[in-house]
C-alpha cells in the first residue's frame, strides 16, 4: 500500500514476509526533500504514539528484519 503526495514524495507500506502484525515502511523524498522529511517525521511520531517503531539503520545493508521481541 502506498501514499503519494505528489512530486515523488510519499510512503509505501508492506509486510515483506515479516511475522504477523509487523510491517516495513519506506519513505521517498522525490523532488521536495524538505516536505518529504517533514511528512516522514510527522508520520513516525503518529505511529510511535500507538505502536513500537524501529528504524532500520542502513536498509541497503540489512533491510527490514523481524523484530525478535515483538509478539
Amino acid at each position: 500500500m502506498g501514499i503519494d503526495l505528489g512530486h515523488g514524495v510519499g510512503v509505501t507500506v508492506s509486510n515483506l514476509g515479516l511475522p504477523g502484525f509487523q510491517v516495513a515502511l519506506g519513505f521517498s523524498e522525490g523532488s521536495k526533500p524538505l516536505e518529504a522529511h517533514r511528512f516522514a517525521e510527522a508520520a513516525i511520531r503518529k505511529l510511535e504514539a500507538r505502536w513500537r517503531v524501529q528504524t532500520v539503520p542502513n536498509p541497503a545493508e540489512s533491510g527490514a528484519l523481524p523484530m525478535p521481541s515483538c509478539n
